[in-house]
């Protein structure tokens, strides 16, 4: 009987015990939460805040890359002075060229006048190749024409124009025509003689377009009327 009556009271003080051990758990767990609230409040303000951040951060970084592409643009930048380099050409001296001495040709004949220049010019009167009003050659004007060809050997290779000229008496087509068939009958001579292949012969006539005097007188108009034996020689032997 003791025994239960001494177990009864440690019974209570176990229960006793047990009941205040619970509110001081209750209690510590009801304080515990307000502050786990807190906390999740302060978590949000961060996680709020920490996008904020990150975008105003990026803002910032904007900003200084405009400011570095603004100053980048404005730089004012100067190139160095350069001057040419000083280039001396060398001094270039013409080359020597010896011009060939060409000798004029030697005709006994007084009437022949012979000119020099560039081109040699033999003027042979008409009466001495053809008689009045023809295109044939005469007889004693082989001679003479043999004596030109003769003095054109001296030269290896050239150029002979023949000219025929008249005066002014009589139609100007028949003068031209006329004139061109004397210089082709003197053109045909040349081209018979073998000393003559390497000449290249040209003719024309002119008739009573190219006088040297004027056609007033009988005189002068046998001075139009002419023959030109013009050679341009290339060399001479």
């Amino acid at each position: 009987m003791m025994l239960k009556k001494s177990g009864m009271p440690f019974l209570l003080l176990v229960i006793v015990l047990a009941a205040c051990a619970g509110e001081d758990d209750s209690d510590s767990s009801g304080e515990s939460a307000p502050d786990t609230g807190e906390e999740a409040q302060e978590q949000e303000s961060v996680d709020e805040a920490q996008p904020e951040e990150e975008e105003q951060k990026a803002e910032e970084e904007e900003e200084e890359k405009d400011n570095e592409e603004d100053s980048g643009s404005s730089f004012d930048y100067s190139p160095p002075d350069v001057s040419a380099p000083e280039v001396s050409a060398p001094e270039v001296s013409a080359p020597e060229v010896t011009v060939p001495e060409v000798s004029a040709p030697e005709i006994t004949v007084p009437e022949v006048g012979i000119s020099m220049g560039e081109e040699i010019t033999i003027n042979v009167p008409d009466h001495l190749l053809f008689d009045f009003d023809e295109s044939t050659l005469r007889d004693d004007a082989l001679a003479l024409l043999e004596e030109i060809s003769g003095e054109l050997e001296q030269y290896e290779a050239g150029e002979v124009k023949i000219h025929g000229h008249t005066d002014n008496q009589g139609e100007a087509s028949y003068n031209q025509q006329l004139s061109q068939k004397r210089a082709e009958a003197v053109e045909a001579y040349f081209l018979e003689e073998e000393t003559m292949d390497d000449f290249d012969f040209s003719t024309k006539g002119f008739g009573e377009t190219e006088p040297v005097v004027s056609n007033d007188t009988e005189e002068n108009r046998a001075k139009n009327r002419r023959v030109e034996i013009i050679i341009k020689p290339e060399e001479t032997k």
